[in-house]
């Protein structure tokens, strides 16, 4: 009779990750050195609300980010995927549900691309053989400030042995050492002549997921084309940026037609705990509080022009 094969320390953390399926914060709080003083991570004291739920955490997200994630783990839990399909129903439409959907209009400052690379790393090390696109406004944006900060973050994390990450000019990807080719997310740029590097996406038993950071600047054929990898598994897309165009598809999901399939969010970056206050009291000062310039800034608003 063959000895029972002894746990390994990867295994261990594999069975520990497996515990925050649903509990994004908690895994941000897990995954990541914040009791380090090393680390550069203690900025923010965790919310009280939410030290009482992770009574060893001292440092950690943002409050308004500490509520994104908190309301995705909602969101998870509602659709009780299985491994095969959701099963949760809707009360609201009375039908299953369907895609998890934020969209998220901020003014400048609060962090948008570090909750971009916690997503990402969230989903990859949780759900295995789950698929992404990632992309962003411009193809600068995307490699010097998107990716660049996961890979900060990637670096950070114990999980990071797990994957390749790789960052040079026309290759960004994380992808899985042990299943490369089935367990990956990909930095895409965003020009329409692109569209098609969207489209294809499906990871049935898994999560196909899109993360557009600075999406006023994403042209709405990519909107149109990312649709097609929502149709089967645990699909979730994730849209952020400043709110700076008061037509197009981020407007739309923020404010427009589509905003009912969405969980819109608007940050104030005076609320933001990491933010310049006094940049943001000289913006205000010099463009006056119902400003386009402070809406979009600032307040996370939509303009009154376009």
């Amino acid at each position: 009779m063959s000895a029972l094969k002894k746990k390994t320390p990867d295994d261990e953390l594999a069975e520990e990750i497996a515990c925050y399926y649903d509990d994004p914060l908690g895994y941000v709080l897990f995954i990541f050195p914040w009791d380090d003083p090393t680390s550069g991570l203690q900025m923010v004291k965790l919310p009280e609300k939410y030290r009482k739920r992770y009574p060893n955490a001292v440092y950690g997200p943002d409050a308004w980010a500490c509520e994104f994630l908190d309301e995705l783990g909602e969101e998870i839990k509602k659709r009780k995927f299985d491994g095969t399909k959701m099963h949760g129903i809707d009360p609201e439409t009375n039908r299953g549900y369907t895609a998890i959907r934020f969209s998220t209009a901020s003014g400048h400052g609060i962090g948008k691309s570090v909750l971009v690379a916690w997503l990402i790393k969230f989903i990859m090390d949780t759900r295995p053989f789950s698929k992404g696109t990632v992309t962003a406004g411009t193809a600068d944006q995307l490699r010097l400030k998107t990716w660049a900060e996961l890979g900060k973050w990637h670096k950070l994390s114990q999980t990071s042995h797990w994957f390749d990450y790789t960052a040079t000019r026309g290759h960004m990807m994380l992808k899985s050492k042990e299943n490369p080719e089935s367990w990956a997310c990909a930095a895409q740029t965003c020009k329409e002549e692109n569209s098609e590097a969207f489209a294809g996406q499906h990871a049935a038993n898994a999560t196909s997921f899109y993360i557009f950071d600075e999406a006023s600047g994403v042209p709405d054929k990519i909107f149109e084309v990312r649709e097609g990898g929502l149709s089967d598994g645990e699909p979730m897309v994730f849209d952020f940026g400043n709110p700076t165009r008061n037509s197009g598809r981020f407007y739309e999901n923020c404010e427009g037609k589509f905003a009912h399939r969405y969980k819109v969010k608007h940050i104030d970056s005076r609320s933001v705990a990491i933010t310049n206050k006094d940049d943001i009291a000289e913006k205000i000062e010099d463009n006056g509080l119902d400003s386009d310039y402070v809406k979009v800034r600032v307040l996370g608003q939509f303009p009154s022009a376009g």
